[in-house]
């Protein structure tokens, strides 16, 4: 008669760390003026990973880059909320492209890039400037009526105000 025994054995699978994060959206895409103030939330990125465990958490960074565009945002490294972190000025850029990376918890970590455009609307915070601080001209008492005297000139940096100036006379002196 042959002895019979039985063994109960727990096979317990861990989850390789083989799939990166994925970001919900092949690029981000967003305008913000340039009178938001440090701190404002631009827009969310986010990402979602298939394993499990540690190997699923993720957390987001910004990489730096020449354009120092970095310099001028922040993020949420759980949540993927971007902020300002500097003022905007559309003047100086009219859009900062930013690189955010999403990097699992996983040994070694897998990670994942997507390109976030940000567009600087503009705010009419620069006043007109004269090419000429003053503007001397001479004319003949006998002159007739429209005769030209002489011409103005002014810009201005917001782009809105371009080629919208409006001159007036608001002295006439005799």
């Amino acid at each position: 008669d042959l002895a019979k025994s039985s063994v109960f054995v727990d096979i317990i699978l861990e989850d390789v760390n083989d799939n990166p994060p994925v970001f919900q959206e092949k690029f981000y895409e967003t305008s913000l003026s340039e009178a938001s103030v440090i701190g404002t939330s631009v827009l969310q990125v986010s990402a979602t990973d298939a394993d499990t465990g540690n190997n699923k958490v993720i957390f987001y960074q910004i990489v730096e880059n020449k354009e120092k565009s970095s310099d001028y945002f922040t993020i949420d490294r759980d949540t993927g909320v971007i902020s300002t972190a500097r003022t905007l000025d559309h003047e100086e850029t009219t859009q900062n492209k930013l690189t955010i990376r999403a990097v699992d918890g996983g040994v070694p970590a897998l990670s994942s890039e997507v390109v976030v455009t940000v567009h600087v609307t503009d705010l009419n915070d620069n006043a007109p400037v004269y090419s000429q601080t003053v503007y001397e001209a001479s004319v003949s008492e006998m002159a007739p009526r429209e005769h030209f005297v002489t011409q103005v000139q002014a810009s201005d940096a917001d782009s809105s105000d371009a080629g919208k100036l409006e001159f007036s006379i608001l002295d006439r002196k005799s």
